[in-house]
């Protein structure tokens, strides 16, 4: 199963449909923000929310799977932003992944912007009703336990996130 993550910018439908004939099963896509001019600025790239959704349809149309993956820091779930994506995901039945923000890296130390048991609680209640929006808030990182990574240089990393060349 081979699965691309991006933020979206410069998938063009064609190079789209030529990593799909090359075996490219699925196109995980970077959400910072419902809101567009917070999700450009996270991005530092006017238009990037805009290529997110039009990435999307270009998946749909080529049919690849296509999801999108959100961080979710304390309190978030009750925001009007989060409540916006999880109606987009139930509309679309795009697949929507939140991301704990977990203990580690910038937030080491940090307990404030880490997820509480409300948020928890929530992101649970949420799956058990739409098994396509899916949450990770015990386990942690999957670097090595559910998947790897290859950068464009052909280097294995544990994750798109920890850029240290295994193999």
């Amino acid at each position: 199963y081979i699965s691309l993550a991006s933020h979206g910018w410069r998938l063009s439908k064609d190079k789209l449909n030529t990593y799909y004939r090359a075996g490219l099963d699925k196109v995980n896509l970077s959400l910072d923000s419902w809101d567009e001019q917070e999700h450009d600025s996270n991005r530092k790239k006017t238009g990037a929310y805009k290529a997110v959704f039009e990435t999307i349809d270009n998946c749909r149309d080529i049919g690849l799977d296509v999801s999108l993956s959100m961080f979710v820091s304390r309190g978030d779930t009750r925001s009007k932003g989060f409540l916006d994506a999880v109606e987009y995901s139930k509309r679309t039945k795009v697949r929507l992944f939140l991301k704990a923000a977990l203990p580690l890296g910038g937030f080491q130390g940090d307990d404030s912007k880490i997820i509480d048991d409300a948020d928890r609680e929530i992101m649970e209640r949420i799956h058990q009703q739409h098994s396509h929006i899916t949450r990770d808030t015990h386990h942690g990182c999957g670097a090595m336990r559910t998947l790897v990574s290859i950068n464009p240089y052909g280097e294995l990393m544990p994750c798109n996130s920890v850029h240290i060349n295994i193999g």
